[in-house]
């Protein structure tokens, strides 16, 4: 059974209402409540008191040297918006700035030109023929569906789903 959790520092009313208001304008907000009861520990652990938002307490809990550098862009992400949030409603709050830069993938794909699509149907349609083998009729039906399904940008459910009559 799943035990509820219990708030513990000054910030314990104004995370739940925070957390209240991300999912009523549809978020799951559930990674980020789980980073929010983390800082509500390290907050209550810590021995701070109160409800303000200092720079120390802050970087304190997002910069730990044993978290990855995507966690320290989360809890930028989650205590910047939450301190704005904190600020907007009369509280004083350390605004985080943004400074972590995750890694970006480089690759850039491959558009094919229609005369290479029409290349790759016909060298599907003229494999070598395989004796006791069912490839020969099984290859070029699996090769059009994944070229059909990675060309037409389908999602994994539509190409299942799809009425090809």
């Amino acid at each position: 059974m799943k035990t509820v959790y219990e708030w513990k520092s000054g910030f314990a009313e104004a995370a739940q209402n925070y957390i209240s208001l991300k999912r009523q304008a549809g978020m799951k907000f559930e990674t980020q409540e789980r980073y929010l009861r983390h800082f509500d520990t390290f907050y209550y652990i810590n021995g701070f008191e109160g409800s303000t938002l200092t720079k120390e307490i802050v970087n304190d809990f997002i910069y730990n040297p044993n978290e990855r550098p995507t966690s320290h862009y989360n809890k930028e992400v989650l205590m910047r918006d939450f301190a704005i949030y904190l600020t907007d409603r009369g509280h004083h709050a350390y605004v985080v700035e943004v400074k972590t830069k995750l890694p970006r993938c480089k690759f850039v794909p491959h558009i094919f030109t229609d005369d290479e699509t029409r290349r790759l149907f016909k060298a599907i349609d003229n494999y070598p023929l395989a004796k006791m083998s069912y490839r020969n009729a099984v290859d070029p039906v699996l090769f059009s569906i994944f070229v059909w399904y990675r060309c037409t940008d389908f999602r994994g459910a539509e190409p299942r789903s799809h009425d090809v009559t």
